[in-house]
């Protein structure tokens, strides 16, 4: 998840992020773009409201702004940047995935849903 810095647009924050995370891949967004879905993260399931579906991020509670965009190109992982690897899933495997960050599968569903 990328932080934006001071008086940057969402969108400028989402192409930085994309250029420090992945290298060879292209993104297109419209000038003001909106999130395709708003999920909480929060230290301990025990702290989730009754019929809320959130993720768990064991650090601290947080919001993220979740973007599902179309990348183009053969993307790979910046060397030094904030990504290990990239890797292309089919999304019935996610769960699956032993590595995957606490709350990232109902996040993609989320995200695929809108």
């Amino acid at each position: 998840m990328a932080a934006s810095v001071a008086g940057e647009t969402l969108r400028a924050a989402l192409l930085r992020h994309l250029t420090e995370t992945v290298e060879e891949a292209g993104l297109e967004l419209p000038p003001d773009p909106q999130p395709d879905v708003v999920v909480q993260y929060f230290p301990s399931p025990a702290s989730v409201e009754s019929g809320l579906d959130a993720g768990y991020d064991p650090r601290q509670h947080s919001v993220a702004l979740v973007y599902a965009v179309s990348l183009t190109g053969e993307p790979t992982v910046v060397a030094g940047g904030e990504g290990l690897e990239f890797r292309w899933w089919d999304p019935r495997e996610l769960e699956s995935v032993a590595d995957l960050w606490p709350g990232t599968v109902q996040t993609v569903r989320g995200a695929l849903r809108s």
